[in-house]
């Protein structure tokens, strides 16, 4: 029974909703006015909270036991949690508006 659910897309569907239901209680969302996008204030929550969100991901997908291991499962999340903070620097720099020789 529980491959047939797998094989029907209700596993993938219960991890996204546990992860928008954990993006929430932050007060991140995709805000209808946006386009269905997430606004600014929702990306700055995201990027000041990578590393939470990083970790209750990988909880959320070690639980429901993704076709992936332990190990996998960590290297991939911790590459987007290394991306993230890739963006929020590239976005800090671009911010700078008297930009001196260095930066």
């Amino acid at each position: 029974m529980a491959d047939d659910k797998a094989e029907r897309g209700k596993l993938e569907a219960s991890i996204v909703a546990e992860i928008k239901l954990y993006l929430k209680k932050l007060r991140i969302s995709r805000a209808s006015y946006h386009g269905g996008d997430f606004n600014g204030v929702c990306c700055r929550r995201i990027v000041g909270n990578s590393k939470a969100i990083a970790d209750n991901a990988q909880v959320i997908l070690k639980q429901k036991n993704v076709c992936c291991d332990d190990t996998t499962i960590h290297k991939k999340v911790y590459e987007i949690q290394q991306l993230i903070g890739l963006l929020d620097a590239a976005f800090a720099y671009l911010n700078i508006y008297y930009l001196n020789e260095d930066e």
